[in-house]
């Protein structure tokens, strides 16, 4: 069940960030702007896992919102692993018990 939360809750500001950039724009290497949907959620989620392929950027008025999604991107990777670390730690054996 926290898989499925955690998904829900990544995919829904993936998309939302999509959103953002479908309505601020993007550009490609020869400076056009794309706004179509496909592009955008390619560059949300290029940007969400803070891979940054290069061949789209924000526009100007975007550049804020894909600083701020690469944020959370590495807040929630932050998370997701202290969350694993932690359940790994609960079920390995104490040894101080022995």
């Amino acid at each position: 069940m926290p898989t499925v939360v955690a998904s829900t809750f990544v995919g829904t500001i993936v998309i939302g960030f999509a959103n953002i950039y479908r309505a601020l724009g993007l550009y490609d290497p020869s400076g056009s702007t794309v706004t179509d949907a496909t592009s955008c959620l390619y560059f949300s989620i290029v940007t969400w896992t803070t891979l940054g392929y290069g061949d789209l950027r924000p526009s100007e008025s975007a550049r804020l919102a894909a600083a701020a999604e690469a944020m959370l991107g590495y807040v929630a990777m932050a998370v997701f692993i202290g969350l694993l670390l932690a359940q790994a730690t609960k079920r390995a054996p104490s040894e101080s018990a022995q």
